[in-house]
């Protein structure tokens, strides 16, 4: 039931391994670093101090967990990442440590999939279920929330925040947040509408995400301000659908500094 460390391993006195971990080839992990129970470290990982690691993950060759924050305010302060648990963390990426102007925390959660040369600046913040695809890079202070869904190749601006189901195209660059369970197109920068994909895979009904689809064109309507057109959301004669209060309640109180994301929807892009 103990941990398997390969003998070409560096592991530090300090640090806590689980049981039925395995640390495979070369891999190099500091003092004060967690890896929990089963976790499958493949070869040439990198662990820095003050990272844990929850249980069940797999990270494969060359990937660095817990590095310096690239901040030029970072002045060697404690700083600290946590990982969930039974993430496939992929070949190269890099995940830095947080600093003190964000909670000293970098944070992944569970269930996550994060493709090859993938990066996570310091003070992301990563949900449950969240997919990033390959090539794409998150600047410092980014949220993704739960089950949202990452193209390759993209940039998000630090300080944006994706929403819980959003999806974003190949070769997104984000400057602003997204809303929950849209879909933002790489090409244009644009969100066009409700993420119908992803809502009939998590088995939503088809008239929830009509009113999913209704309520992110009004959003982007010209009615009043944006934060008017959100609270009337809310105060609609029929009691809104979860997913549509989750996305007004997204702007009135998770939006952020940056704003939210430039949007064109066609009429038929709502009903269908």
């Amino acid at each position: 039931m103990g941990a398997q460390v390969h003998p070409t391993a560096v592991v530090g006195n300090q640090t806590k391994i689980g049981k039925d971990a395995v640390i495979g080839p070369f891999c190099v992990i500091d003092d004060g670093a967690e890896i929990g129970d089963g976790c499958v470290l493949e070869s040439y990982v990198r662990v820095h101090h003050n990272t844990r690691l929850g249980r069940n993950n797999k990270v494969q060759a060359f990937a660095s967990l817990g590095g310096d924050p690239e901040d030029l305010k970072f002045n060697g302060e404690p700083s600290y990442l946590e990982i969930g648990d039974e993430n496939d963390i992929r070949e190269h990426v890099t995940i830095n440590r947080g600093t003190a102007g964000g909670g000293s925390m970098t944070k992944v959660g569970s269930h996550c999939l994060l493709q090859n040369k993938v990066h996570l600046g310091h003070d992301c913040v990563i949900g449950d279920g969240v997919i990033i695809s390959a090539f794409s890079g998150l600047a410092g202070h980014v949220e993704l929330e739960d089950k949202c869904i990452v193209g390759g190749g993209s940039l998000i601006h630090q300080f944006c925040r994706i929403g819980t189901g959003a999806m974003l195209g190949f070769g997104s660059v984000v400057s602003r947040s997204v809303a929950p369970y849209s879909i933002l197109d790489g090409y244009s920068g644009m969100v066009e509408g409700a993420n119908v994909v992803g809502l009939r895979r998590r088995g939503v009904a088809n008239g929830t995400i009509t009113a999913v689809s209704n309520a992110l064109a009004y959003l982007y309507g010209d009615d009043g301000t944006l934060q008017e057109r959100a609270a009337a959301l809310l105060n609609s004669e029929t009691q809104p659908p979860d997913q549509v209060v989750e996305i007004a309640n997204f702007v009135l109180h998770r939006l952020g500094k940056r704003g939210l994301a430039h949007g064109k929807i066609s009429a038929d892009k709502v009903n269908f």
